[in-house]
């Protein structure tokens, strides 16, 4: 008589025997002899399909695929940010970057407050220049977006080594047999400063 854990395994079993049928191997009583790794059980599924397979180019150059979207889409941006910043004085370039351009309105990043002020002032006549090469520019919008710090690059101590020093280290480079270890405790011996 099988009981309501019995035909649980009995279950489980048989749905662990069909999986391993599905994987082409059969063991004794449905069990798996040989363990696929999931690499070899993924290639395994992989059916060839003849005429489907497509080059690179195909992929990036078609207008309506993701990654030539992409593609197009930053080079946009790129061409506006190069027209934007001739329209700069030289000290300001590199403080604007367009960030987006998105239903007739140019986004721009300025890494400072105090430069908004200053594009406010500047903004029609920017607008009216960049409208010459995109009729469909309606507005400019203008952020912050402060740029990231610069790590701080902490000085190094040179220590001066004394003559005791250097007489240890070429007394410890005469006795070492590893001949790397050997050479750059010379160096070190020979060298001024640490």
């Amino acid at each position: 008589m099988i009981g309501p854990k019995n035909a649980y395994r009995k279950k489980e079993s048989s749905s662990s025997s069909r999986s391993c049928l599905a994987l082409g191997i059969q063991g004794h009583y449905g069990y798996a002899q040989q363990r696929l790794s999931a690499k070899e059980a993924f290639f395994m599924s992989i059916k060839a399909r003849a005429g489907q397979t497509k080059s690179l180019n195909s992929l990036i150059n078609k207008d309506t695929s993701v990654l030539g979207a992409l593609i197009n889409r930053a080079t946009q941006l790129k061409q506006i940010e190069t027209h934007l910043k001739a329209l700069l004085p030289d000290a300001l370039r590199d403080e604007f970057r367009v960030a987006d351009w998105q239903q007739q309105r140019l986004i721009i990043m300025a890494s400072q407050a105090t430069l908004l002020t200053y594009f406010r002032f500047a903004e029609p006549q920017i607008r009216q220049q960049l409208q010459q090469h995109y009729p469909e520019l309606e507005r400019i919008e203008l952020k912050i977006r402060p740029r990231p710090p610069q790590p701080k690059t902490i000085p190094t101590k040179k220590i001066q080594l004394s003559n005791n020093t250097r007489t240890q280290l070429l007394a410890l480079a005469e006795k070492e047999q590893h001949p790397d270890l050997k050479a750059a405790l010379i160096i070190l011996a020979n060298s001024h400063q640490i």
